[in-house]
């Protein structure tokens, strides 16, 4: 995971501009093209592979709950979720035995793909 990780950063072609250990777990900051930055957390557990990335509060917006949800037809690696703090979250799980270079670029993309196609209209909800 750690060498993906610096790949990403160290490639120039890639949105990737830092990562970092933090609190035992990579934080992967990306630049994206409707809004300034995403951090996507990635946690390497005993058996799974996890990645999140908060995308904004909910607030009392009930549309934007539902136009997540309705995106969730749209993926296939990652989920929208709602956290514990009232968060819309892209959120994806998977095995360690299914831990790839290519699988790992695959979340990072949906998580970045996700976020450019439904950033401005959950804004406006």
């Amino acid at each position: 995971m750690e060498a993906v990780i610096s790949g990403w950063v160290d490639d120039p072609e890639s949105d990737v501009v830092a990562a970092e250990w933090f609190e035992g777990r990579w934080a992967v900051r990306m630049t994206q093209g409707v809004r300034d930055a995403t951090t996507v957390w990635w946690w390497l557990g005993e058996r799974t592979v996890r990645a999140e990335a908060g995308v904004l509060p909910l607030g009392d917006s009930t549309r934007r709950l539902h136009i997540a949800m309705r995106r969730n037809d749209d993926t296939w690696r990652v989920r929208w979720c709602l956290d514990s703090d009232g968060w819309l979250v892209l959120r994806s799980r998977s095995s360690v035995e299914n831990l790839t270079e290519l699988e790992m670029d695959f979340v990072l993309g949906e998580i970045y793909d996700q976020i450019e196609r439904t950033w401005h209209l959950l804004l406006r909800s």
